[in-house]
């Protein structure tokens, strides 16, 4: 006779293995393929916005799709799909709320000296995420919208450029990160890009190059970001609601 404790190892081992297997199954061994079709900058004046009406806001809408792959066809859907925009602006005399003329140069400078005199210290940046859902395979364009506020635009004196110097965007899905520039170093179209043609140098010439010019301005936006934390504003939190064709985001207020 069998000793029934044996048994029930055997069996808890059997369905161990047979989980292990499934979890396996279910892990993503492919990077969806999702296209940034468009990425446009304007500035705006959105109604019940906070603060003075007569600053408007800069407004960033990135239109992309999620296309067919071997790895994923129509009838699927990704789930949990994060998207990162980081935007990075020369920064100026009353950027973070400095002062105007020759004392905000000064403190500019200053500011440079204490950090090594880093060329990161040359620049302002926007930073915000979202996380989507669900969205389907080969299920149209969507898009999303970003806004940094009238005050902040007109602080740091970003109204008279709307378009940053450089942006770029990053997605995750299932822990992996889609990046700008893929295991070959080649680019992704309009993941990254320089709107305004003073930063077109930065980030140029052949895609090994590029990808390396890249992490440099990755590396300023790192160290940037974290001065302007909660400035760069998801639509969805937003008073009012933009006609856009947007994905529905996971709201983290929402309690269980």
């Amino acid at each position: 006779m069998k000793n029934p404790l044996i048994k029930c190892l055997t069996l808890l081992v059997a369905f161990a293995a047979s989980h292990v297997v499934a979890v396996a199954q279910d892990t993503p061994t492919a990077i969806p393929d999702i296209r940034v079709k468009k990425v446009d900058f304007k500035l705006v004046q959105p109604p019940l916005a906070s603060g003075d009406k007569k600053y408007k806001w800069v407004q960033t809408v990135v239109d992309f799709t999620v296309d067919p792959s071997p790895a994923f066809t129509p009838t699927q859907w990704l789930s949990n799909v994060k998207m990162t925009l980081t935007l990075v602006y020369k920064k100026t005399a009353t950027s973070l709320g400095g002062k105007r003329g020759k004392a905000g140069e000064a403190m500019l400078q200053r500011q440079k000296q204490e950090q090594g005199n880093s060329q990161a210290a040359d620049y302002t940046s926007y930073r915000a995420s979202v996380t989507f859902a669900a969205m389907g395979i080969a299920d149209g364009t969507k898009q999303f919208a970003f806004f940094i506020p009238g005050e902040i635009s007109k602080r740091d004196d970003l109204t008279g450029q709307g378009k940053p110097l450089y942006y770029y965007i990053e997605f995750e899905y299932a822990g992996m990160i889609i990046s700008p520039f893929d295991a070959k170093g080649s680019e992704r179209q309009n993941y990254v890009g320089s709107p305004a043609a003073v930063g077109a140098a930065v980030i140029s010439g052949p895609a090994a190059e590029k990808a390396k010019k890249f992490e440099k301005v990755r590396e300023w936006a790192d160290i940037g970001a974290s001065e302007t934390k909660g400035q760069l504003i998801p639509m969805h939190l937003l008073p009012v609601q933009f006609n856009f064709v947007s994905p529905y985001v996971i709201r983290d207020e929402v309690q269980q």
